[in-house]
């Protein structure tokens, strides 16, 4: 059985700036890999794979901000990521119309 809990977040401060790290660090990767498999698609006939993204993802040591957030949020947005390019190909008109504010974060306590 599958169930969902529906609750509302009254952060402090200190969390509200770690959750706006983790919206946009997921978004940059999301955005980010988006444009690296665009670029990939069209010199190659074969698209990039969720796990080949994940490589590139952990080799990136420039972008060394990335290292705040939790890095199950930033293999999640290259997961949902894939699924998107499985289900349809996206367009640069369908790339705007994706805006939803998400991130997966980790249940665990002490875990990063």
């Amino acid at each position: 059985m599958i169930k969902a809990l529906k609750g509302r977040l009254y952060p402090n401060e200190q969390q509200k700036v770690l959750l706006k790290k983790h919206f946009g660090a997921c978004r940059w990767v999301y955005n980010h890999f988006l444009e690296v498999r665009d670029k990939y698609c069209e010199h190659i006939d074969r698209g990039l794979t969720v796990f080949e993204t994940m490589k590139m993802l952990t080799a990136s040591k420039d972008v060394t901000w990335l290292n705040e957030v939790n890095s199950q949020s930033l293999q999640h947005s290259l997961v949902k990521l894939d699924v998107a390019f499985k289900s349809t190909r996206i367009t640069k008109n369908q790339k705007k119309a994706i805006s939803t504010l998400s991130c997966h974060l980790d249940s665990r306590p002490g875990k990063n």
